[in-house]
C-alpha cells in the first residue's frame, strides 16, 4: 500500500513542527530564559534561579519539580517573593513559552491551514514534547543538576 502524495507532505509537515517545537525548547532555555529571569529578578529585587523542590505555591508537595525560585532574599520577603517568582515562571515558561506552538496547532486547525493527518500527528506529538520540556518534571536544558 502506497500513501497518497498529500499524506507524505502532511507527515513531513508534522515532523517539521515537532522538530521546531523541540528546537524552540532548546533555544528558549539556553538563550532566552537567562535574560528573562534576570529581568524578572531585577524587577523583584532578587535573583531568580531554577530550583528543584516539592513546594507548590503555599503548601508542601510530595513530588519534586523544576520551577523558578529566588535566591538572595531577605528572610521577611521569602514567601511573598518566591510566590511571585513561581507564578511568573508558570505564566512565562509553561504557558507562554511552552504553549504558543500548541496554540499555533489550534489556529491551524480552526483556520484549516493543514490537513487532518498533520493536525492529529501534531496533537499526539505535543503531549510528550510538552511533558518533557515544559511541565517541570524534567531538568531544564542548560541548568545544573540539583545537589543532593
Amino acid at each position: 500500500m502506497v500513501l497518497p502524495p498529500d499524506y507524505g507532505f502532511q507527515i513531513a509537515l508534522a515532523a517539521a513542527w515537532a522538530a521546531g517545537y523541540v528546537g524552540w525548547a532548546y533555544l528558549y532555555y539556553r538563550a532566552l530564559d537567562p535574560p528573562i529571569r534576570a529581568r524578572v529578578g531585577a524587577a523583584l529585587g532578587v535573583r531568580v534561579v531554577w530550583t528543584y523542590d516539592a513546594r507548590h505555591y503555599f503548601q508542601q508537595g510530595r513530588y519534586k519539580w523544576w520551577r523558578w525560585g529566588v535566591a538572595d532574599v531577605p528572610a521577611d520577603r521569602v514567601v511573598f517573593t518566591e510566590s511571585i517568582a513561581h507564578v511568573l515562571g508558570l505564566v512565562i515558561v509553561t504557558l507562554l513559552a511552552g504553549g504558543w506552538p500548541i496554540a499555533l496547532v489550534y489556529l491551524a486547525m480552526v483556520r484549516q491551514w493543514v490537513g487532518p493527518l498533520t493536525l492529529y500527528a501534531c496533537v499526539l506529538l505535543a503531549v510528550p514534547i510538552f511533558s518533557i520540556y515544559w511541565s517541570g518534571r524534567y531538568q531544564p536544558i542548560g541548568v545544573a543538576p540539583p545537589r543532593q
